[in-house]
Order: C-alpha cells, then structure tokens, then sequence
C-alpha cells in the first residue's frame, strides 16, 4: 500500500509540474533567440531547423521572449534558418548536434527583405543549458582510432574520471573479458547505466555470461556518436549511480552510402614481449595471433525525406598463444619426496592413517599412498621452467594457452519522418559468440575456462510525437534477451581418475573434480564450471513536455521487467582442499589422499523474477539570460529477486539457529512474502545543478545528486532461490586420525580422495545447517546509493577550443558488501569437536550474508582540453587527479587481493577502509587526430594537380597515449585449515607486517639486475637473492596461546587476522602509445574512396607488467610478476571501401 500512494503522488507531481521542456533519450536540442541588429527580441519570428543528411525540416515560432526551442532531433549536422517580413533572413551552417545536449543558436535579423546573412557554428560550444558533466565521441573520433577489439566503449576513456576495471582489462589470459567495465569516479563498473537509442542496454546476466557490461556492443564504425555522463545526469537518467553512457547508431540518409573494411594481424607483425614460453625440449617459443576483424555497413532511402535504413555487419575470427605460467608438481614430487632438503617445518613425513613416519628426503612408499593421487601425479608432465630453481614449484610450468575467439554480429535500423511532427524507428540487433579458453595442461588435468557460448538479441521501438509548438511525446520500447554461459573442457569426460560421488548428468559432470593445493595452481576442473544465465529483459518507457515560459519542465515514467534463468551453483562437481598438512607437507597431503575439506553442491536451476518502476520531474529553468538551473528528482522501485515457482529462502537469525529452519517464500501475498526482504520503497534521488555565464566565453558548472543501485551483478550471492534446502552447497570440514597439525582434533568421519564424496552428500534431502552453506539477506536490507557533486569552469579560447575543469566528489552509502554471518571468531576460543575456532552458533556452518556495509568515498581534480578542426588537427587531454577510498570492493570482481568482503565480520567496517581497488592517483589520456591539410583543399600545395593531389592528400595520423599510476596491491594468504575463519568464503585474510619493517620499507620494490619481474620479496627470492620476507601469514608478536580451549585466542600466533591494511602495495605505472597512419585514396568512380591503415598497438614496444601476485603470501609465486599489458607491439593492416 505505502509503494502504491508514493507511486500515485509521484504520477501526479508529473502531472501538476508539466510545463515547458524536453526530452532527450538518444536525441538533443536546438535552443535560442531572435533579435533585431539593436538586441531587441523578435516575437514570431519564423526558425527553420533542417538536417542536412536527410532534409528532414522542422519549423518553429519564436514566443512572447523571442525564444524558441525545436526538441527531438536526431544527432547530426543541421542548417538553421530565422526569418521574418521585413527582415533579411540569418542563417548558421554546420551545427553539429551531439546527443544529449541543448545547442543554444542565437540569430539576429538585419532590416531588409533580399540579403541574408550566413555564419559557420562551430563544432565546440560551450554548455550554456546544462549541468551535466559529459564528454561527447563523434563518429570522426570513433572511425578514427586504432582501437586494440574495435569496441566503441574502449573511448569512454577519453572522458575524464574514467578507468578500466580489472575485469574488463585484455591480459591475454582469457579469450573474453568483461566489455565494457569501466569504473567512473571511483565506482563499481556495475554501477553505470548503457543506454542504446534510448532504451536500457545493460547487460542483466548474474554472473559473468554474456561477457559484457552491455547487452548490444555494436562496432565503432557503426555509431553515429556517444556521450558520456560521468556526474549529475538529469533526472530523466536512472538506474546510474556512477555513469551513464548514452549511444546512438547511424541512421540512413537521403544518399546511399556505406563501407566496407577488412582488418588484418598476425604474428609477423607483433613483438613477442617479455614473457616467452617453453617447448618440451626447454627452447623458448613465440607468442602467435592471427586476427581477421571484417564487416561493413550501408545506409539510404527507402523514400526520399521520409523513411531511411541503415544495415551492419561484423565478423571476427581469432586464434592467439599466449604464455602462461603454472605451478606444477616439481619433480622431487613426482619422485615421491616431500622435501628434498628437509628444512620445513617438519623433518619426517606422518601416516594420516597408521601413525607410522618416514624420512621427509627420501621417497615415500608407493604402497601407502593413495592410488588416485597417483595417478594424477603420473598423468602431469615434468616442469619445464626452472628459472626459479627445481626445488620450486613457482612458475615452473610455461606453455603457450591456446585462444579461439568468433563473433557474428549485425543491426538493422529504419527511421521513418511521417510528417514534420512525428517520426518512429525500429532496430534489430543480434550477436553470435563463440570462445575457448584451451588447456594449459594435458586434459583432464585442468588449467582454463573451456568454452563460452553467447547470443544476444534486441529490439527496439521509438515513437517521437510533436503536439503543437510546446509539447512533446517521446516513447520507446525496449525487448533485450541473453543466452550466455561456459562449459568445462572436459565435460562428460569419462577420465574421472575414479573419484566417486560425482554428479553422472552429462550436462555438468566429466573430469577430474576440483583439487586445490596450498601454492600449486589449481588440478582438474574449473570449480564454478559449469554455469548459464538467460536474462530477458523488457524495458518500455516515455517522456511528455511542454514549453511555458522559462521553465524547461520533462516528466516521464519507465516500466522494467527481468526474467532469467540461472544455473550458478558451485562446486557442482565438487572440490577437495589439501591446505592443512596434517602429514607434514601439502604434497604428502595429497599423495595420502587426504583432504582437509570437501565441498560438493547440487544441480539446480532457478527461474528468478525482478519488476521496477520509475518517474521523474525535470525543470531546467533560464531564471536569467545568463543563469540556467537544473532542477529534478526522480523516484525509483525495484523489486528484489522473487522466483517463478517461490523456490525461496532465508536465513533468519532470529528463529534459525534454534528450528533449523530457513524462512520460505510464498506465491502470493506481499512483497515481503514474495521476496523474503521488505521493499524499499524510499528511493527519491533529487538532482540540483547549475549553468552561469558570466560572459560568452565562460561557463560556471556545479550540482548534486543522488543514484541509486538497483543491480549489483553479484553472482549467485544475492541470489536467494539458490539457497537451501532446495541448494545443498555442503561443506566437510575434517581430520584424520593422525596429524601434525597444532590444535585440530580427529573428525568423526574422513572421507579421502580414494573414498570421494559420500553417497547424497549434496542432496537436498540431506541438507542440514552444520554442513551446509545458506544464505541470508537481511529484512531490512536497502538499495546503495552514490551522492554525487561537483563545481567547475568551462572556458572557450578562441573558436573550437576550450578548457573543463572541476572538483568532482562522491560518497557511496550502504553499498553492497558479502560476509559470513557466524564466521569463526577466536575470541571464542577453540570448538571442542573439531579443534577450530568456535561460533557463536555452533549448530551451524556458513551463513553468507549479503549486507549494507560498504561504504567508499571519491575526490578528484579533473581537467581536459579540448581543440577541433585547427588546420585539421583535433586534440583531447583528459587529465584525473583523484584519490578513492573504500572497505571492500565488487564482491564479483574484486581482484589484486581485495575482496568483496571484510576480513573480519565482527569488527568495525573502518577496519578495512583503505585505497579501493580502483584507486589510480595519477590518469592521463592524450588523442590526437591529424588531417594533414596537405593537396588542393589543404594549406599547402592547393594547386597540385589531380596526380599529385591523390598522392598527398587524404593523409592521417592519430595517436592515442594512457598514461596511469600503478594500481593499488592488498597482500593476502590462504591460512592453514584448522586457522580458516570460514568454509566458503567471505573473509579476507589479510597479512602480518614482518617485524623489522616499517611500512614505508615493507613497499619499497625489490631491484635485482635482469629480473625486473621479482616485485617483491618472498622466501624463494630470499633464498635465492638474500631479500627479506616483509610480510608474515602468522602474527610476529603473538600473545601466549591460553591454556583454556574456552579462553580467548584473539591475537595468538593461530589467529589469522592480519594487521596489513588493504591497497597496501601498488604496482608499476602503465604508459602506452598506439599510432595509426591512414591513407585515402579517390577511386575514378565519383564517391568512391579506398583507404589504408597501418595501424599499431603499443607502438613503442614498452613493456607494461601486470601487477605481481600478492594473494599467496610469501611463498611460490607471491611478489612474482608472470605476464604483461600485451604480448609486446601487435600491428594491423585495414582496408575501408567508402561509397
């Protein structure tokens, strides 16, 4: 009821405020004055906006000020004529609308009836009518640059505030990432809004299927142009809490005209860069690729003036190596000898089963150890990378991953001019995505994603109606589906190496079950392989206006509805963790084939419902001829996620822990009975800005406002429907009857690797709380929000060059953030049964919880220059100076050891507040494009003959540098088993500062000649190079361990939580050029021009190394760096056919 009066309040706000203004969605404004020779206002005078392209022509009247506004026009060039009897007409040419925008022209009439008067627009103005801080890419930038995937979204960078999210980032080590990831002022990438032709574009999968923030990702060369809001959108933008990227494709004009274009890379083009793998016989092998990259578009005239099309291709086909490095079982290992020199923690080797002990250097008997485990050591090759030394298992694995890459993709849009007063158009988009990551090793042993399969599909309807000479109705309808998932290599593989208890359904079953050995990279299958999601998405939407006055007043409302179909559980074909030496070692932990935990989760697939709603008011009101204010707000309603069939459920710890009972949805009743979470139903977001300009060449800009987070992408974590008991994700924490493993005690019952898992073990008829992970969402829980503001200047210097610059601020409020509700805590003290920290509750396991409690905090000094069309010259600096702070990041993104959740559930959320993930002090974007004026319309030799002038002319270089600080590092460890504080996750486990180490010394590089990829210390570069391990995954100045298991343990050496705050450590700055040289010829045929580009990434052929790893603290490949931003320089030839 209380959702139902604030949506009817916020409906007739709409109504009541509706009064002059207009609506944007993928469209922009002409807006200004007529006056006489002596300023004075002209009313009734007659202007005429007409699109060059298509002459489509659209007439307006000024009013009782001499104003006029002519909303809805398609983005482009356009003429505008003012005339009036007894006036000579004033014409401006070359108006270059930009989508989003309100370009103000102002026109003055001279006495006279025969003359007219023509002035050129130029094609930067300054923003006189807004408050929104944006950066505009035209379709001469976008078909200009070398872009490395030639995805559009690659230049929202060119804004300011704008870095890549690790997600998004090319390594090399993935045949997808996430497009289109970008975090804008410090935010999640999840947080921004895609919008395409108006309608909604995000990608809605819950996880990472479908491999892209958007649902559409057309090609660069098949968009008109694109915006990029990065704070203060109007309130007609929502769902945005960071930015909001607004896109439009070309459409047909009244010529027929169109491309064609082929790209080309291969391996004689590239540099090999830094990294180079090894052959079996330990030669150094090459990196390879070979790339085609083709398509082409056309547009025109179905009826002349009337209705246009536009139609595009493209197609990829990719095939890359890439050098990866592993670490495998080292050949002590495979000789049966747990350590060959004896100097760990233990000089002899124990019998988890007898008790029985051998000597640590010499083989263990075969005849004891288990026979699956070795099986699997024998089925591994030999290292073939000993840089480290044979007595190390860091990165002594390097082999050339082999990546396929095929895509098919293509858009058809028509737009059709009824009349001068209404016009509609319809596109149809769809995508076809084939990928694979291969194997790094022999299947089935592991090592890559598998396969990856996406279609994407969209639809969408525009309706523009002009009702008179101030009122306005726009709608669109938008229709989006996904089908995106992956699939393991070695899917109904029968080689299972005889691991019992594993799922048969060839859907999710085959291979080697998970293995997961401290230091070693991961055995066998991919633990959250298999996994799909198929989001549809409905998204309609309209705006009306009206013109009265000087208010500009837009009001709208917009409808969406997710549909989707998910199948995220894991490990569905099980897991098994060898992380607690009980024997010793952790090899001689898996030779006995005994696991410290195992985890299996059950088939399942949910149907997951989410609905919303939205309105808005804007008035952008001209209080004076030199004052614009923005003001609005906008109301927003979304539902939580609601299952088809109500298979729902939730923790409560109010009753749980003392039914055992979970909370279950109902299919009908309330919100809450549906959803099992209350409502949010508070979601107003004001938005205030302003625009003052104390002259022609002056603009002061400044605002706030609110977003608010309705999607988190978080994958199954917010996810109720799967939950239990209808999702057993069991979890056996165990010990065997002998160990050497301080304070642990025997489990009841051991299952070992021979043993597998036990018969039902996942089965939802045997889900209980102790075993088995649950989720839980709190009632109360809330959407995140973002408030957002800024103050700056804008400033023309002369014609087509101006300078932005602003303090950007944010504040992000009840954030999404994933911990473990009833997470070990030792100041409980030691559980008597199984030698672990205690719970508070210890009738039960895991509960992960999905809570309000991050928080994050932005400033920045962004500046950017801007110069067009001198002498054919366009420059962009984008320049970022900026500082963000948070406690935990994306809980699905979080990468470099930051996590999604605290390190400790039960301390204050300041605990981990430090240098976010996104965290970049120091960005700087630079593009130039130059058109050499060179030939018969250039500067120099316009007297060239026709020869001549093909050779010289048409000529064009671009250049585009990115320049950034090192990204922030959190150094991590994996604790031993019976100190982890958790079975499933949600804890960030942090390290110890070393004792001897002041922090400054603790992040100081290490700099050893020739190995410039050992970033920091850890034991194998102590022993080999004499360094110290500054960090320490036990505490240096423990406290006595109690004598009491009911005593506090809290700060003894078995407590985990370490005193390292997160983005401790950063990594190496990045800089890169890319270059392209273009060429274009004119063919015989009159409008047929061929043109060539040679076009090179990272030009300079700089090494640019990604962050070492800091998440296995301190031993192996910790502090190591194994790859770089790229193989090294990569070239490519394209040819463009333009008609």
């Amino acid at each position: 009821m209380r959702f139902t009066r604030l949506l009817s309040l916020a409906l007739i706000l709409l109504v009541l405020f509706t009064g002059r203004g207009y609506a944007q969605f993928e469209t922009a404004s002409i807006v200004g004055r007529v006056m006489d020779q002596t300023g004075a206002m002209l009313v009734g005078a007659r202007v005429t906006v007409t699109n060059v392209d298509t002459n489509v022509a659209v007439s307006r009247v000024t009013d009782k000020s001499g104003e006029y506004v002519v909303p809805a026009l398609s983005v482009g060039v356009y003429r505008v004529v003012a005339s009036m009897d007894g006036f000579n007409e004033a014409i401006t040419e070359n108006v270059h609308l930009k989508v989003g925008t309100n370009q103000e022209i102002n026109l003055k009439l001279g006495i006279g009836s025969k003359q007219s008067v023509t002035v050129e627009s130029g094609e930067l103005t300054l923003e006189t009518e807004t408050s929104q801080r944006q950066q505009i890419v035209t379709d001469d930038t976008l078909g200009s640059f070398p872009l490395l995937n030639m995805n559009y979204s690659d230049l929202i960078q060119l804004s300011v505030g704008v870095t890549q999210d690790a997600a998004g980032q090319d390594l090399g080590t993935s045949s997808v990432v996430r497009e289109g990831s970008y975090n804008i002022n410090g935010q999640r990438s999840t947080y921004n809004n895609f919008l395409l032709d108006g309608i909604d574009n995000n990608a809605h999968g819950t996880s990472n299927q479908g491999f892209s923030n958007q649902v559409i990702n057309p090609s660069q060369y098949d968009l008109s142009q694109f915006s990029i809001v990065t704070t203060l959108p109007a309130a007609e933008y929502g769902r945005s809490a960071g930015g909001t990227i607004n896109v439009v494709v070309k459409q047909g004009t009244n010529k027929l005209h169109g491309m064609l274009y082929e790209s080309l890379r291969n391996t004689i083009m590239d540099a090999n860069g830094f990294f180079k793998a090894s052959s079996d016989s330990g030669a150094s092998t090459r990196t390879t690729l070979n790339r085609n990259q083709f398509g082409g578009n056309i547009g025109g005239p179905i009826l002349r003036d009337k209705i246009f099309f536009f139609a595009d291709y493209e197609g990829l086909r990719q095939v890359r190596q890439v050098v990866n490095q592993s670490n495998i079982f080292k050949l002590s290992d495979h000789q049966l000898i747990a350590s060959p020199n004896a100097t760990a923690n233990t000089t002899t080797v124990l019998n988890p089963f007898t008790g029985e002990t051998y000597a640590a250097d010499r083989p263990l008997p075969r005849n004891v150890l288990s026979p699956i485990a070795l099986a699997i050591l024998d089925a591994f090759p030999l290292p073939n990378n000993n840089g480290a030394g044979a007595a190390s298992i860091s990165s002594n694995w390097s082999v050339l991953q082999r990546f396929l890459n095929s895509y098919d993709k293509e858009d058809v849009r028509i737009d059709a001019h009824w009349t001068p007063r209404m016009s509609s158009f319809v596109r149809l988009s769809q995508s076809k995505e084939h990928d694979l990551d291969g194997a790094v090793l022999p299947e089935p042993l592991g090592g890559g994603n598998g396969y990856f399969r996406t279609i994407n599909q969209q639809l969408a309807l525009g309706l523009t109606r002009q009702i008179g000479n101030t009122q306005l109705l726009e709608a669109r309808l938008g229709v989006s589906y996904t089908k995106g998932g992956k699939d393991p290599l070695s899917l109904d593989d029968p080689r299972t190496f005889g691991v019992q208890g594993l799922p048969t359904d060839p859907r999710v079953g085959g291979g080697l079950t998970s293995l997961a050995l401290s230091g070693y990279s991961g055995i066998g299958r991919q633990a959250t392989n298999p996994q799909w999601q198929y989001p549809f998405f409905l998204n309609p939407k309209a705006t009306y206006s009206k013109l009265v006055g000087r208010h500009n007043i837009k009001t709208g409302y917009e409808f969406s509805y997710l549909r989707q179909i998910v199948q995220d559980v894991n490990p569905i074909d099980g897991q098994m963790s060898f992380e607690s030496s009980f024997t010793g070692y952790t090899i001689s932990d898996f030779l006995f084939g005994v696991p410290n935990e195992i985890d299996l989760t059950n088939f399942y697939v949910a149907h997951i419902r989410q609905g919303g709603h939205s309105a808005f008011v804007q008035d952008d009101w001209k209080v004076l001829s030199k004052l614009t204010l923005n003001l609005g707000v906008r109301y927003e309603y979304a539902s939580h996620f609601y299952e088809k069939d109500s298979r729902l459920s939730n923790f409560d710890p109010a009753t749980t822990p003392y039914t055992g009972q979970l909370i279950r949805a109902a299919a009908s009743g309330s919100a809450y009975r549906k959803q099992l979470i209350n409502p949010d139903l508070n979601d107003f977001m004001p938005r205030f800005g302003f625009a003052y300009s104390p002259s022609t060449k002056l603009v002061v800009h400044g605002g706030y406002g609110i977003g608010y987070v309705h999607y988190s992408r978080s994958g199954e974590a917010d996810n109720l429907a799967i939950n239990g008991p209808q999702v057993n994700a069991a979890v056996y924490n165990q010990v065997p009857k002998y160990f050497k493993t301080a304070n642990v005690k025997t489990s009841p019952t051991f299952f070992t690797l021979d043993q597998g898992y036990p018969q039902g073990m996942a089965s939802p008829a045997n889900f209980n709380l102790f075993t088995s992970t649950v989720k839980w969402i709190p009632r109360n829980y809330v959407d995140p929000y973002v408030q957002s503001w800024y103050i700056g200047i804008q400033t023309a210097i002369g014609k087509d060059r101006l300078i932005d610059i602003a303090y950007v601020g944010n504040h992000g409020v009840k954030l999404q953030e994933v911990g473990t509700y009833n997470q070990r805590n030792p100041a409980l003290g030691i559980d008597p049964v199984s030698g672990y920290f205690a719970r508070p509750y210890s009738n039960i396991g895991d509960v992960s919880e999905t809570f309000n409690g991050g928080m994050e905090e932005y400033n920045g000094l962004q500046a950017r220059f801007e110069q067009k069309n001198y002498h054919g010259l366009w420059i962009l600096n984008a320049f970022t100076w900026s500082r963000d702070f948070a406690n935990v990041g994306d809980p699905l993104t979080s990468s470099r050891g930051f996590s999604g959740s605290p390190q400790d559930y039960y301390a204050k959320q300041g605990n981990d507040y430090g240098p976010s993930q996104y965290d970049l002090p120091i960005v700087n974007i630079t593009s130039v494009s130059w058109k050499l004026p060179l030939g018969q319309n250039g500067m120099l030799f316009r007297n060239a003959g026709a020869t001549l002038n093909n050779l010289i002319s048409g000529w064009q270089v671009t250049a585009y540098n990115q320049f950034h600080s090192g990204v922030p590092l959190t150094p991590t460890f994996t604790p031993s088993g019976f100190q982890e504080l958790s079975n499933s996750g949600g804890v960030q486990y942090r390290t110890f500062l070393a004792n001897g180490f002041t922090a400054r010394q603790a992040k100081q590089r290490l700099h050893i000649p020739g190995h410039p990829e050992a970033a920091f210390c850890d034991t194998v570069y102590a022993a080999e190079y004499g360094c110290t391990v500054a960090f320490a995954t036990t505490n240096p100045n423990p406290v006595t361990n109690p004598t009491s298991d009911t005593a506090n343990w809290s700060n003894t050496s078995a407590d985990p939580r370490g005193n390292v705050g997160n983005g401790f450590l950063r990594s190496d700055s990045f800089d890169e050029l890319d270059a392209s040289v273009n060429k274009s010829f004119q063919l015989p045929w009159q409008h047929l021009r061929l043109e060539f580009r040679g076009q090179f990434y990272n030009v300079l052929n700089k090494t640019n190394f990604t962050p070492p790893s800091t998440t296995s603290c301190c031993s192996t490949s910790f502090g190591r760096i194994t790859s770089t931003y790229g193989p090294g320089r990569i070239g490519q030839v394209q040819g463009i056919l333009r008609f």
